[in-house]
């Protein structure tokens, strides 16, 4: 299990992201090239995929109407649902918001790429570990 490191006092962050993951969702939104209505029937298909219900009531499907109201961040009492949070990101190929989720805790999202260099990285760091060992070993032996 990974723990988050302790902020200093001049690092700490807020745990309400409200406001921020409005703003991270709605730019995620403009950045996409979808259209709104698009990005609704991209999470609705989704949704209908992996059985997720998006909304309340009867419908059970997103609206155009409630994600506006989502997007908005000047509407805090509209918060996006946990369950819906990842179906948003896939449908607009942007994890953003999901860094917002992470951020106050100290930790960061990685995607694919940064995935791959830090397994790199950490190969990189067991075989230098396990080269001084080597000549450690040999200094020992006197080879």
């Amino acid at each position: 299990m990974n723990k988050a490191h302790q902020l200093s006092l001049f690092e700490q962050r807020t745990l309400n992201i409200d406001r921020e993951l409005h703003e991270a969702m709605n730019q995620a939104a403009k950045n996409c090239g979808l259209s709104r209505d698009e990005i609704v029937e991209r999470m609705n298909a989704l949704a209908v995929k992996y059985g997720i219900t998006l909304a309340k009531g009867n419908g059970r499907q997103l609206t155009l109407t409630t994600l506006e109201k989502i997007l908005n961040p000047n509407e805090p009492s509209h918060t996006i649902s946990i369950k819906a949070l990842p179906v948003f990101c896939a449908a607009v190929g942007d994890h953003g918001p999901l860094d917002i989720l992470a951020r106050p805790l100290g930790f960061e999202v990685i995607g694919e790429e940064e995935q791959r260099l830090l397994r790199w990285a950490r190969a990189n760091l067991t075989k230098r570990q396990a080269l001084r060992e080597l000549r450690q070993i040999e200094n020992e032996l006197e080879f």
